[in-house]
């Protein structure tokens, strides 16, 4: 069943606003709760809201049917590049 074209954005954001709350709760508690330093921290939020972003905008966002084999490779790339910026 297609859904409709403007659900799709609404998606990708609520998507996003979830790993970008992952990232940042789990950065602060490392930081924090656990006195690790800002770019451990950091990168720990990172990993974990990683997984959390990829399984959401595979799942709600793309309704992708690739294969993880194909799929997480460049959904990998884009995000690295983008925690590099």
């Amino acid at each position: 069943m297609a859904r409709p074209l403007a659900a799709a954005p609404l998606s990708f954001v609520a998507v996003g606003s979830v790993a970008a709350a992952v990232h940042w709760l789990v950065a602060c508690a490392a930081l924090r709760g656990l006195a690790w330093s800002p770019q451990a921290a950091n990168l720990l939020g990172f990993a974990l809201a990683f997984g959390v972003s990829y399984a959401g905008h595979r799942r709600y966002s793309f309704r992708s049917t690739a294969s993880h084999r194909t799929a997480l490779p460049r959904f990998a790339a884009v995000a690295l590049a983008a925690f590099a910026a």
